[in-house]
């Protein structure tokens, strides 16, 4: 016996030495695989890492003495998940040897950083960044999948196949993509061949390139190549062929090639599926390769079968889901670390030496579940890929490369390109990109000659049309269409648009302030009246120069010719000329407005902002049209020269015709000041003589800014500078001291930039002025980017007032409906409402007789006694509780309450509406509610004292109507109303009196409690047979005691 309790006691030791021994040959590895996030492949493929475990388990040669186990962590293919995960397994105990994933480039390098300072191996089954090749920052890292890096090669393979000399690349500016199409790109345009290019290259931003930039570049790549490489996401990719599709270039013309689309990349969220997927068809998918043998099939089984244990999820793939094909990189990663850790181990290694771990895995090779399987220096699996057609919605492979081989080998599917077409596209146009394959000699002589004959015949068309302007030019300059007879034009002394004073400038005098510093100080203008008259029905401003005659040399004529073409909406139009010695006249469009100095110096006028900037920028307007046109210049811009017509549309007048109002005889009459008045606006450097006639477009910029201070100010030009002399402010300006003299303009006045701008206008130095095409410029910067236009700015302005309009009687009706609604409501509590409404339509309302109605009267047995006891607010206190009671009581049925009197309360139902038999139910309700809301209702002064209310109810015929013009009442007339008073009048407290009329109807109603009481004598009426409503079937309201009702003493009976 006790020899096997030592045989016992010895098995068990050494079952506990032996599985200290097994635990101690434990590998653990630290799975990285995504179960959600961007690429949550981990449902198609993690139990692959089971299925490797039993394929080195079945290995007998393969590490036999140890055993796999693993540790699992969500890398959600992101950054963060995927550090929070590795360091969550590396503080795992008993720790793990090697790293297996992640999947996803975002997380591989910054994770190869963390793997190479701890010396774990990392083998990712799926990361494709080419930066993971460098072996000096990735020194542990290895991976069984190919990158996409090493595709150059396979589309030269491709081009070789079809006889393509040049593609286009269009890629990403992600990293993992702009890597791969800058490595195909080198690889196509270095090859030794020199036959094959990269005809175009372009970049594109996902989520940021527009349809329209698509478009662009796609416009310019097919001018340069015909195959297409698209190097992006799916989502990138299905954009690019939408812009293709609408670009019409779908078509057999054409060949694109992808990487790693899917059927299901064609559908979005934009409604254009169905053109995005017809897209695609004819489309080219580059993707790794995995076999299609029966052994692969069988190891997808496997995976589906293993999916339920991986990590504890129970998870089972649905039966139509697929195994991705990364599965098969993943089993590889595993049995890869297996091979390198058993050779380590061989060696006398250990499995904690990662960067020895890594020696074994790189340069080696071995057959894996997805191929061949060679590891290069830099731990990168050399590539394989299979090319698949999009077709019909599926994915067919049509062709495998193996680059260990350099062997490309097709199917023996067709292949279907875009368009539909069976035959590949010729990668180029019929006649090359170039023309280079249609062209012949007797096609370029044929060319010569007819570019020589369109030469000839353009030559002759030119010479021609030369001809003829020229032709035309002279036949408009002597047709003289400005020219205006005297006997045409018909003066008129009538004032216009009611002005008393208008400026001679606003038909082009330009002499409006010529006695503005000759008269009284307090005279700031002198009335001057416009010369106005009627040409052909037109209203026209008449400038009368002071000279007899003129001859009409070519210069004159020309002038006149070239101010009678000149038309700008903002350039007062010229009519025409008059000269019919002694009356030369000078004609144009009549502005109501007056002249701009006028407009700004009548205080009667109201100009906000707005306005200001309109006229600065309708000048500028002109003055850039007038410094483009053959005139060029201005030469005396002012703002008496500037007119404001009908519209509030300034216009530049007194426009060109130099040569033509020359010579006029001095007016005595201005006087020296006037003359120097009109140099304010001058600049310096047309100072240095009065009768210096030389101008300029920088001068007239000079002159513009002193049109600006006027604008600012509303005043004339130096008003703030101490009420100085024209000629001393003149004399000033030419001195040009430094600084130089100009108008003061007040801190406190203008916008900031305005007053630059003005500023730099009337700069000492010309070349420092800007041009007017500046002024706009600055001018819309001044209107936050917005033209400026005083109508539109106006029809604004008068869009708002009627929006706020609106807004007021939309708010006044809403409140006039309130008002109308709380006057209804009044009205009806004093008439009943189809009557008021009758009375609000002012007609009148006829008394009107019923058949049948139930009236009600009530009152309080005692109340002279109790009104005796009582103060009098106390009494109206009581009646108003009592009464509004009974109205709140009243509201719950068919009834219409007609009047109070003192104590007594009348109600009636049946009128004004009929209601068959049911009024007398109404009211029989009604008295029941009353009668117990008596059990509950106190008298304030006097809360122990039980409120004695009788109650009489009769049912007969009447006549209501309206009685009265001030406080009309609606009044019941009949004998139905004198029995329903006796009844009430003679009943008794806390009791509801019916008469043998109302209690047949009662009784036809039926549920009614009725009590006789018997022969009852009443005043007026006799002995009537009565009876006491008690109660009614389903009335659960208490009613009050009969003990507490008061004594027969107490009684009036009337």
């Amino acid at each position: 016996m006790k020899t096997k309790r030592l045989i016992a006691l010895i098995i068990a030791v050494f079952n506990v030495y032996l599985h200290r021994q097994t635990t101690s040959e434990e590998i653990r590895l630290g799975a990285l695989i995504a179960w959600n996030g961007t690429w949550p492949v981990g449902p198609r493929m993690a139990s692959a890492l089971l299925v490797a475990f039993d394929t080195i388990r079945n290995d007998q040669n393969l590490l036999p003495k140890y055993n796999f186990t693993y540790y699992w962590q969500d890398s959600a293919c992101d950054t963060g998940a995927t550090l929070r995960s590795m360091v969550d397994l590396k503080a795992k105990k008993p720790p793990i040897h090697a790293f297996i994933g992640p999947g996803c480039s975002v997380g591989c390098i910054p994770g190869g950083y963390l793997a190479a300072h701890w010396e774990k191996p990392m083998i990712s089954f799926a990361c494709g960044e080419s930066t993971l090749s460098d072996k000096k920052k990735y020194p542990t890292f290895v991976r069984t999948v190919g990158t996409y890096a090493q595709t150059g090669k396979f589309f030269l393979k491709i081009m070789q196949k079809y006889s393509w000399s040049r593609v286009a690349i269009v890629a990403s500016t992600e990293s993992l993509w702009s890597q791969v199409a800058m490595f195909v790109r080198d690889e196509i345009d270095g090859s030794t061949s020199r036959k094959f290019s990269v005809a175009y290259f372009h970049v594109f931003s996902p989520g940021i390139t527009t349809d329209v930039q698509f478009k662009t570049m796609l416009r310019s790549a097919r001018e340069e190549a015909h195959v297409f490489i698209l190097v992006g996401y799916g989502s990138s990719i299905r954009q690019i062929m939408l812009n293709l599709y609408d670009l019409e270039m779908i078509s057999k013309t054409y060949a694109y090639f992808t990487f790693e689309i899917t059927p299901e990349n064609c559908k979005g969220n934009d409604g254009r599926d169905q053109e995005a997927c017809k897209a695609f068809e004819g489309l080219m998918d580059i993707a790794n390769y995995v076999p299609t043998n029966e052994e692969y099939k069988g190891f997808e089984k496997k995976v589906k079968q293993k999916m339920p244990e991986f990590a504890g999820l129970g998870y089972h793939m649905p039966q139509n889901d697929e195994v991705d094909i990364y599965a098969g990189f993943l089993h590889d990663a595993v049995v890869l670390y297996a091979h390198a850790a058993h050779d380590l181990l061989r060696a006398g290694g250990n499995l904690t030496d990662g960067e020895a771990l890594i020696k074994h895995m790189t340069n080696r090779s071995f057959q894996g579940v997805s191929g061949q399987v060679f590891v290069d220096e830099n731990g990168d699996r050399t590539i394989t890929l299979q090319m698949r057609n999009f077709h019909n919605g599926e994915m067919v492979r049509v062709a495998n490369y193996f680059r260990h081989l350099e062997e490309l080998e097709f199917t023996d599917t067709t292949t279907v390109w875009p368009g539909g077409s069976v035959t590949a596209p010729l990668g180029r146009p019929e006649c090359g990109f170039n023309e280079e394959f249609c062209s012949s000699p007797v096609i370029w002589m044929i060319a010569v000659y007819a570019i020589s004959g369109f030469v000839a015949v353009m030559i002759c068309m030119v010479a021609f049309l030369l001809y003829y302007k020229r032709k035309t030019f002279e036949s408009s300059l002597q047709s003289q269409r400005w020219k205006i007879s005297a006997a045409d034009v018909n003066f008129t002394r009538k004032a216009l648009d009611g002005r008393s004073m208008i400026s001679t400038s606003s038909f082009g005098s330009g002499d409006s302030s010529m006695n503005s510093r000759t008269l009284e100080e307090d005279e700031i203008r002198g009335q001057v009246f416009t010369n106005v008259a009627i040409f052909k029905s037109t209203v026209v401003a008449v400038k009368k120069l002071r000279k007899t005659h003129i001859t009409l040399s070519r210069t004159i004529l020309m002038e006149l010719k070239e101010v009678y073409e000149l038309q700008h909406p903002n350039i007062n139009r010229f009519i025409g000329a008059c000269v019919d010695s002694p009356n030369i006249w000078i004609l144009t469009q009549y502005c109501n407005k007056g002249s701009l100095q006028d407009v700004l110096n009548n205080e009667r006028m109201k100009l906000d902002w707005m306005f200001k900037m309109s006229f600065a920028s309708d000048i500028a307007r002109g003055m850039f049209f007038l410094h483009k046109s053959s005139i060029l210049y201005h030469g005396d811009l002012r703002s008496s020269n500037c007119v404001v017509d009908s519209r509030w549309v300034c216009k530049i007048t007194d426009v060109g015709l130099e040569h033509f109002k020359s010579g006029q005889k001095v007016d005595s009459y201005l006087g020296l000041d006037a003359e120097y008045n009109n140099l304010l606006w001058r600049a310096p450097e047309h100072l240095d003589g009065r009768n210096n006639l030389s101008k300029s477009q920088r001068g007239d910029v000079y002159s513009y800014g002193i049109i600006l201070q006027e604008i600012l100010l509303r005043s004339l030009p130096y008003a703030m500078n101490d009420f100085m002399e024209a000629k001393t402010i003149v004399s000033m300006v030419q001195k040009r001291e430094n600084p130089p003299f100009r108008p003061v303009i007040p801190s406190s006045f203008g916008n900031g930039l305005y007053v630059r701008m003005m500023r730099s206008c009337w700069s000492d130095e010309p070349t420092l002025r800007p041009r007017f095409s500046d002024v706009l410029q600055t001018i819309k910067k001044i209107n936050n980017g917005k033209d400026i236009n005083i109508m539109d700015n106006m029809i604004s302005l008068m869009e708002k007032y009627t929006d706020h309009l609106e807004e007021v009687v939309r708010e006044r009706t809403e409140q006039l409906e309130e008002e109308k609604q709380k006057t209804d409501a009044l009205l009806y509590r004093m008439l009943p409402k189809t009557v008021a409404e009758q009375l609000k339509r002012g007609e009148a309302v006829a008394a009107e007789s019923f058949d049948q109605v139930t009236i009600f009267f009530s009152d309080i047995v005692g109340f002279t006694t109790l009104a005796a006891q009582s103060k009098p607010l106390e009494i109206v206190n009581l009646l108003n509780d009592l009464y509004t009671c009974f109205d709140n009581i009243i509201d719950c049925h068919d009834v219409y309450k007609v009047e109070t009197i003192g104590d007594s309360y009348m109600v009636v139902s049946g009128l004004p509406k009929p209601n068959g038999i049911c009024h007398a139910g109404e009211i029989a309700n009604m008295s029941l509610d009353l009668l117990s809301d008596m059990c509950h209702f106190k008298i304030k002064h006097l809360p122990e004292k039980q409120l004695q209310l009788r109650i009489g109810i009769h049912s007969g015929s009447c006549v209501a109507g309206v009685v009265g013009l001030k406080m009309p009442r609606y009044c019941l007339f009949g004998d139905t109303v004198n029995t329903a008073s006796r009844m009430e009048s003679s009943g008794l407290a806390l009791r509801i009196h019916v008469s043998s009329q109302c209690k047949s109807l009662l009784d036809n109603i039926g549920g009614y409690h009725i009590e006789e009481r018997g022969w009852t004598s009443m005043k007026g009426k006799g002995t009537l047979l009565t009876f006491f409503l008690n109660g009614r079937e389903g009335f659960l309201k208490s009613l009050p005691d009969l003990s507490k009702a008061a004594p027969m003493e107490e009684h009036s009976f009337k």
